[in-house]
């Protein structure tokens, strides 16, 4: 007889590993696709009546009150014109308007001199 082919030499496979071996660790699981967080920042602004600056694609500013969104939409209550209803694709960010950002100032660079300026005599 050959001992070679009797099924009980056989070694057993165990995927995580031999028992002398850690199991492998499991593959991390992806990142939800919806989180809703879209959703829970409309609300906020809808519930709060907060006023908000919309920028758009081409850097015009809208400002005004959120008063419904949809999937494609939000609609502005504006005081200073007429109500929009804004598609989402058109919207660069959104801000609320007390905390509007200013542009950044390089504050390395030096004061562009102007023409009009005149170079100050130092008496020296």
């Amino acid at each position: 007889m050959n001992d070679s082919h009797d099924p009980t030499h056989r070694r057993q496979y165990r995927p995580g590993g031999g028992p002398n071996r850690p199991p492998r660790p499991r593959k991390k699981a992806p990142p939800a696709e919806v989180t809703h967080a879209e959703e829970y920042y409309y609300i906020k602004q809808i519930q709060n009546k907060t006023t908000v600056v919309l920028t758009l694609r081409d850097d015009e500013e809208l400002v005004g009150r959120l008063e419904w969104y949809d999937r494609d939409c939000l609609k502005l209550n504006r005081e200073d014109g007429p109500n929009l209803v804004v598609y989402k694709d058109f919207i660069k960010f959104i801000a609320k308007a007390d905390e509007e950002v200013e542009p950044e100032v390089d504050e390395g660079a030096d004061d562009p001199i102007e023409e009009d300026d005149e170079p100050v005599d130092d008496g020296g």
